[in-house]
């Protein structure tokens, strides 16, 4: 027969004496507010870090969620690869006594491409949000936050309403799709380790960057009618002047990419594009251009992910831009601008017979 004791229950069995404390009971409501305060803070404290590496690495991050968007079956192909290779790549390492003191690294390496995959695909997630309701793009930290707690209450919710994982597939087919495009980008383990490090600030790291003098080139103008410019990501920027003077002022990673500064003919052209002679996709390179040139001259500018910025010109303006913002001070005859995710800030100078075309995927147009 069950004998009450002081402070509990205590019952007689076959195989010995249970003891039921009351205070278990009493607990139990304070154990599961603490294990949800507990899981609280640490989605929270993901998505701080994600959008802090949204704030140090925005074109990084905006080149990885481009290149998930662009072609996201192989990105997730390859991520799945990556992911089936990685313990044959750890027991490689341990049987090699080169290889032993580069397992931190490549736990790093690994740690880092898996937080740059979340915070690029919840970009991408944020990005297509947005275009939805017909909104601008967020900034990158604010994206990437906004699309990792996004998809963080869809996996909530479907556990809630039954056990449905539509949201925890999505984000694990997203991370690995954007382990992927962190590979098809060649973002490697120690570049990742150094640009997490600046974000890791956090962490009391520093960011190790690698880069050149910004190296500047005049050309003559006579005989000049055209600039033509092209990057796969960086800004760019060209403002009226007397003479025609080009500056490089972003090119963290110069081997990896090809510049072209040349005039031909009636056209001088700018070209950025990768070293490799085959490449899938952008795999890094970054160059952003710096120009002053004569108002007349016409302008072509092409980049896949950044900003683009021009003032006091009076030529033909024709710009395409993949992911980023284009502000035109002063604009002159025929305007042709374009981009799929950013706003369009545009002040004209109205000419007889001239025409203004601006097109956003996702953003604000705003004419002047």
């Amino acid at each position: 027969m069950p004998a009450l004791t002081k402070g509990g229950l205590k019952l007689a069995l076959a195989s010995g004496v249970h003891e039921v404390d009351d205070a278990d009971h009493e607990d139990a409501p304070t154990s599961r507010v603490v294990k949800a305060i507990a899981f609280v803070s640490f989605i929270a404290g993901i998505g701080f870090l994600l959008g802090l590496i949204g704030f140090f690495l925005p074109n990084e991050i905006k080149t990885i969620a481009s290149a998930i968007r662009l072609d996201f079956w192989r990105s997730l192909g390859v991520g799945t690869l990556a992911i089936i290779l990685i313990l044959p790549s750890f027991l490689l390492l341990t049987v090699s006594i080169l290889g032993i003191p580069l397992i931190p690294l490549a736990i790093l390496g690994w740690c880092a491409a898996a937080l740059m995959a979340v915070a690029s695909f919840g970009y991408m997630v944020a990005e297509r949000g947005s275009q939805w309701l017909n909104k601008a793009t967020p900034a990158a930290p604010l994206a990437s936050g906004i699309g990792w707690f996004g998809l963080k209450g869809i996996t909530l919710a479907g556990i809630l309403l039954g056990g449905f994982v539509g949201g925890t597939l999505l984000l694990t087919c997203g991370t690995v799709a954007g382990l992927g495009a962190v590979w098809n980008t060649r973002m490697s383990p120690e570049d990742l380790v150094k640009k997490i490090g600046l974000a890791g600030l956090f962490l009391g790291t520093a960011l190790v960057t690698r880069g050149a003098d910004n190296p500047k080139k005049t050309f003559a103008t006579t005989g000049i009618k055209k600039l033509e410019i092209e990057t796969p990501s960086g800004n760019i920027d060209v403002r009226a002047g007397d003479t025609i003077e080009v500056e490089i002022v972003q090119n963290k990673y110069p081997e990896r990419c090809k510049v072209t500064m040349e005039a031909k003919g009636d056209t001088v052209f700018l070209k950025a594009e990768s070293a490799r002679k085959k490449s899938w996709g952008n795999d890094g390179c970054e160059v952003g251009f710096k120009v002053t040139a004569p108002a007349p001259l016409a302008l072509r500018g092409q980049s896949g992910s950044g900003d683009v910025f021009t003032a006091g010109r009076r030529g033909a303006t024709y710009l395409r831009v993949g992911s980023g913002n284009i502000v035109l001070r002063d604009a002159g005859i025929d305007v042709n601008v374009e981009t799929g995710s950013g706003d369009i800030d545009l002040a004209w100078n109205r000419v007889s017979g001239s025409s203004v075309e601006a097109h956003s995927g996702s953003g604000d147009v705003t004419l002047k």
